[in-house]
């Protein structure tokens, strides 16, 4: 992608599909928040710490029969991107793997959480799945 936020790493895009009629998403476009309080319970699926005010990617975890992970993304990426280029390329490619991956061992992508420094993609496994 060639815009002003992506240009020079690698995107992390998801194309999404929404059943328009959901509970979830006919509040939201209400303006009733999807968010439900054990979701912040949920272990890190990807780590990161804060170098010099900076989040850092760490290490993907192993699933443990989570019913519900999170990932980070950072608030600040663009921040990254101009400080380190190559930090924030890291971030794209570990969000990327960690979204993939969990979606092809039975997760869906269930809301966003967000934090003073960062937000979250809430994924949970779909009943029934391994």
């Amino acid at each position: 992608m060639n815009d002003k936020l992506n240009k020079g790493i690698p995107s992390d895009r998801l194309l999404l599909e929404w059943d328009l009629l959901a509970t979830p998403v006919v509040n939201a476009a209400n303006g009733i928040k999807n968010s439900q309080s054990h979701w912040g319970d949920y272990p890190l699926y990807l780590n990161y710490s804060i170098d010099e005010g900076l989040p850092v990617p760490g290490n993907i975890e192993e699933i443990r029969n989570d019913n519900g992970v999170l990932i980070p993304i950072p608030k600040v990426i663009q921040n990254v991107k101009v400080k380190f280029s190559e930090i924030a390329a890291d971030w794209r490619m570990k969000v990327r793997v960690s979204v993939t991956g969990l979606l092809a061992d039975g997760y869906i992508i269930k809301g966003v959480l967000v934090d003073s420094e960062m937000g979250y993609y809430v994924l949970e496994r779909i009943e029934g799945e391994s």
